[in-house]
């Protein structure tokens, strides 16, 4: 018990950190430093604990942002010499990978790990190859949104020190890859070959990328659709190579090398057989660790295989519970990051939870048979279910969607994935490597078999949304529940999922009655509004080539994160890829009352929207909305000046969304009476020079002008010249690029007061710039 307390402030100390939004300085640590020693001499060992996983996850985290790209040499551009440290993905016009440095990079920076983008490449780089590239490298950053995926976050636990893109020279310094990359690449094209060879028409395409996920840990083959049904149905687990699988390889290389060990009499008198079997389940786990590529999680559950069968190597006779504990020890010590990715805890929490229910089992099941056999059975079913309801703090958190038949899906593919599909891959992996590839074709059947069963599925599924109000209280209720388990038979723990399943309960809603958001959403608009009960969305933000949107990425999630499954009114300000964003993924995922658009979008006639018109007028309790332009009957060339400009005028603050007009709107909106006394504008057109001119600044004196736009943008948005129009006009001017997503409310504990606040400074942590 000690020990799972000394475990629990290691994290405890290292988890600290993610409360700071700038990393202390040297003295800090050093002063800490200090004290440890003192606490060792008074034996605190909790406090010691606590204090070396501060010290241990600042000491990490200080290293990484001396790492990173200097912001002063941000979008410089470099010559860079390295090897391509993953597979290639490619969407047909661009391919991005990671690219690991071996060379000094500048004169005070030495590089290390690139994320790289390349569009139509003239030769598509290999994993493992030694390459050449002229890039324009600017620092880790990325979109901070409430609910949102941060990317910065990301960067950080994968170790990447700045991104960027090809500019053209690029040079293949050596195509041969080490032996490990060699292989991997070579089951890909072998898994790849099989599935052209079986179905010409590509209609295996999807069998092939799952097994190339299973196999060597590249899921670019799986496309949207199929990510979205193994997310809807709860088991995207079963396509990340993690604790399962390299628990499923350490188990059967356990059992095989015990089997086989103990036939001979001779070989048992050299070495008993489960000293045999555990050596083998490192070497399989480390074996399958390779072929993965050492992933981040591959790491994760080698340490721990290591830890469990090292202690039985060294004949150290440690209980599952402690060998757990001196594993998550390993793993924090190794790589203190670990704490910021969510594998780590759903790896985690899953195996503490086996744990404890086989530790049950085995002190009731000495039984008959039968009975015996019932108990596994038993156990299975509590602890898929118990499983599922465990994760659901950590989804809910990151905005995923919950699935309520996850436990009965997850309860039939585990074992079919865990002793069918993965065995019979590996099996075929190793037969391709020993020249019998023609093995896939039938493990490409069942891989096929599968997607489509789990199709079937994830077709009845609604997946059901849950707010964040009641997360800190499911928090405390699954901890309680884990605490308990702790001296508590399993079958009473069931009982105690009542107090984890009231705490999802929604909570009084005691946010502002009036809320305005500007999302960060990069080169691009998204604003959302809040009137009580009712809810407006202005634009989607961008849609990229890659697929990726912010619609997806950054409007859905913080609805989700709010528990808001309808929109009163959606518009979309006019027909650009910038603002209108990925719109049929939105529509799909979200019910809306009323679509209004500045312009018909001429690849979606279908849609019944309606045009805005000047003059038009709605109000939401005692909240104004007023169209401004466009002027019925009038056109311009410019597709921009079709834009939606939106007044609306809150209780005590009113704000201008103006879309991208330029200078010629401007000029017909001077003078307009509805435009005095206005507190905030949305800076047309990102601040582009097209717009914001003084006279326009001059009548709206707006306190503050916001401009979204995205960092280290390729336009110079916003100009200095826009900035120094809107200051001249007396307005502070505000940059989502820098303060991420911008809240201004109603405030309910001030009467008659409105606030703005940034998300970046309120929210960020110490990764993010």
């Amino acid at each position: 018990m000690k020990l799972l307390l000394y475990a629990s402030a290691l994290m405890a100390g290292v988890l600290s950190l993610s409360l700071l939004r700038y990393l202390p300085s040297l003295w800090w640590f050093g002063t800490a430093a200090l004290i440890l020693p003192a606490l060792l001499y008074f034996r605190q060992w909790l406090l010691c604990w606590l204090l070396l996983g501060h010290l241990w996850g600042g000491l990490d985290a200080a290293r990484y942002l001396d790492a990173k790209l200097p912001t002063d040499l941000a979008r410089s551009e470099f010559l860079v010499s390295g090897v391509i440290s993953t597979f290639p993905k490619s969407d047909g016009q661009r391919v991005s990978f990671e690219f690991t440095a071996d060379q000094p990079v500048a004169a005070h920076w030495p590089g290390g790990k690139l994320r790289l983008s390349w569009r139509n490449p003239a030769q598509l780089p290999a994993l493992g190859e030694r390459w050449q590239f002229l890039v324009r490298l600017q620092p880790p950053s990325g979109m901070l949104n409430a609910g949102g995926f941060d990317y910065e976050a990301w960067l950080f636990v994968r170790n990447i020190v700045a991104t960027g893109y090809v500019r053209g020279d690029a040079q293949q310094l050596d195509a041969n890859a080490n032996q490990i990359d060699r292989t991997r690449q070579r089951i890909r094209q072998d898994v790849m070959d099989a599935s052209h060879t079986a179905d010409a028409d590509g209609q295996w395409a999807d069998a092939a990328g799952l097994l190339a996920a299973l196999l060597v840990g590249d899921r670019s083959g799986l496309n949207e659709q199929l990510r979205q049904e193994f997310q809807v149905t709860g088991t995207s687990h079963l396509i990340a190579i993690s604790g399962l699988h390299i628990g499923i390889v350490a188990l059967f290389s356990w059992l095989l090398a015990t089997f086989f060990w103990s036939r001979s009499v001779r070989l048992m008198r050299l070495m008993p057989a489960p000293l045999v079997g555990a050596a083998a389940s490192i070497i399989g786990a480390f074996l399958y660790a390779a072929l993965a590529g050492f992933s981040i999680p591959t790491q994760r559950a080698l340490i721990m295989t290591s830890v469990f069968a090292g202690a039985t190597l060294l004949r150290l006779h440690y209980l599952p519970l402690d060998r757990y504990v001196l594993a998550v020890i390993a793993v924090v010590l190794f790589d203190p990051r670990s704490l910021w990715q969510p594998g780590f805890w759903f790896s985690f929490i899953a195996v503490l939870v086996l744990i404890l229910l086989i530790q049950d089992q085995t002190k009731t099941a000495q039984q008959k048979l039968w009975k015996k056999y019932l108990a596994y059975f038993k156990l299975a079913i509590a602890a898929q279910f118990l499983l599922s309801f465990m994760m659901l703090p950590i989804q809910a958190y990151l905005g995923m969607p919950l699935s309520l038949i996850s436990p009965i899906v997850n309860l039939l593919a585990v074992p079919w994935f865990s002793f069918v599909l993965v065995p019979l891959v590996l099996l075929a992996a190793l037969l391709a490597l020993l020249g019998v590839p023609a093995f896939f074709l039938p493990v490409l059947y069942l891989a096929d078999w599968t997607l489509r069963a789990l199709g079937l599925f994830a077709a009845q599924v609604y997946p059901l949304i849950i707010s964040q109000h009641a997360l800190m209280a499911t928090v405390i209720a699954g901890a309680s529940i884990l605490w308990l388990a702790l001296i508590t038979q399993w079958r009473w723990r069931m009982l105690l999922m009542t107090l984890y399943l009231v705490s999802w309960v929604r909570l009084p809603d005691t946010d502002a009655p009036e809320r305005l958001v500007l999302f960060d959403v990069g080169q691009g608009l998204a604003i959302y509004a809040e009137v009580g009960e009712q809810r407006l969305v202005y634009d989607l933000g961008p849609v990229y080539g890659s697929g990726f949107n912010t619609a997806e990425a950054v409007v859905l999630p913080y609805l989700r994160s709010r528990g808001i499954n309808f929109i009163d009114k959606l518009i979309i300000s006019h027909d650009d890829s910038d603002h209108r964003g990925d719109i049929d993924h939105f529509l799909a995922r979200m019910p809306i009352g009323e679509l209004i658009v500045g312009h018909p979008m001429k690849d979606r006639q279908d849609l019944h929207d309606r045009r805005c018109v000047a003059g038009e007028n709605w109000q939401w309790g005692a909240v104004q909305f007023q169209f401004l332009h466009p002027q019925a009957q009038r056109y311009h060339s410019n597709s921009n000046d079709y834009s939606c400009v939106l007044l609306i005028r809150f209780s005590h603050f009113s704000v201008l969304l103006t879309g991208d007009i330029t200078v010629r709107v401007e000029r017909t909106l001077l003078g307009h009476a509805h435009l005095e006394d206005i507190d905030v504008v949305i800076v047309p057109h990102h601040g582009s020079n097209t717009s914001s001119s003084p006279s326009f600044a001059r009548q709206l004196r707006p306190r503050y002008a916001l401009v979204s736009a995205g960092y280290a943008s390729r336009f110079g948005h916003p100009t200095e010249k826009v900035v120094e129009n809107w200051q001249t006009a007396g307005a502070q001017v505000v940059n989502t690029a820098d303060v991420g997503m911008i809240t201004l409310e109603n405030s309910r504990i001030v009467a008659d007061s409105w606030q703005l606040i940034g998300y970046r400074e309120r929210n960020g942590r110490f990764w993010n710039r």
